[in-house]
């Protein structure tokens, strides 16, 4: 495997085999997520979480699980390579929607504090079902254009006092940024993921590439790995409240009755 040090912002990795074909008729119920954070997880499907099946019995139409599988055998190939053994992993699927129809620029924040080190300061994706993200290829002046567009919406919204953008109280600037953004990358070159491609990227206003999700008129299901050490992970977990670990859930599924 070649070394992480010298990976670009961002680098497609192909991984699919044959074996991993959906099944012929795959399609969402509703809008979900299943999330998992611990130690990677095993290759079987007997062995996943229950709470996975549980999910997927009541989000999925057909079956993810090879698909998925496919992925995780490379992910955890590529992890373990790394010397990395935990993630956080969320699995993100959406029904058809015009929320992506103009695109959303950006780059993703850090997600653990303390020191940078390069082995946390990266992620991979793929998409199971449905389009792929989308980059832009000049990640250097994507960045530099990004941050510029971000200093001017901070300086036009004096009453914005955080830096990522990211509090309820920013819509405003936020969405001036995303405008700004949309408007200003529209004659860039785009490059999108293609089915069965492990995507790596960096992250943080530093290394991280430009990327956006796609428009999506169809079924998506996104699957998003965070990876850490152990620590790193149950720090993160922490901040909501979360103490157990490992621990997986959901979200969006129709309550349980008791």
């Amino acid at each position: 495997m070649s070394n992480i040090a010298s990976y670009p912002a961002f680098k497609l990795l192909p991984y699919e085999n044959s074996h991993a074909a959906l099944s012929e008729y795959t399609s969402l119920q509703r809008t979900s997520s299943w999330i998992y954070c611990g130690p990677l997880l095993p290759l079987s499907d007997s062995q996943l979480p229950q709470s996975y099946h549980e999910w997927h019995k009541a989000a999925i139409n057909g079956s993810l699980t090879a698909k998925l599988l496919s992925f995780l055998s490379f992910a955890n190939h590529f992890l373990s390579a790394a010397g990395i053994n935990h993630y956080w992993l969320t699995i993100r699927a959406t029904t058809p929607t015009t929320d992506y129809d103009k695109p959303r620029w950006h780059t993703d924040e850090d997600f653990f504090q303390g020191e940078k080190l390069i082995r946390t300061q990266w992620k991979l994706v793929t998409t199971l079902l449905g389009p792929g993200t989308l980059f832009i290829e000049d990640a250097k002046t994507a960045r530099a254009v990004e941050s510029k567009m971000k200093l001017d919406a901070q300086r036009e919204h004096t009453d914005h006092l955080c830096t990522s953008f990211t509090c309820l109280g920013c819509a405003t600037a936020s969405a001036a940024v995303r405008q700004r953004l949309a408007d200003n990358f529209r004659g860039h070159k785009v490059i999108q993921a293609a089915n069965g491609t492990c995507c790596f990227f960096r992250i943080g206003q530093e290394q991280g590439a430009v990327h956006s999700e796609p428009p999506q008129n169809c079924d998506r299901v996104f699957v998003n790995i965070v990876p850490g050490t152990a620590g790193e992970l149950q720090d993160l977990m922490a901040k909501w409240g979360m103490t157990a670990f490992p621990r997986s859930w959901s979200i969006g599924l129709p309550m349980r009755a008791h």
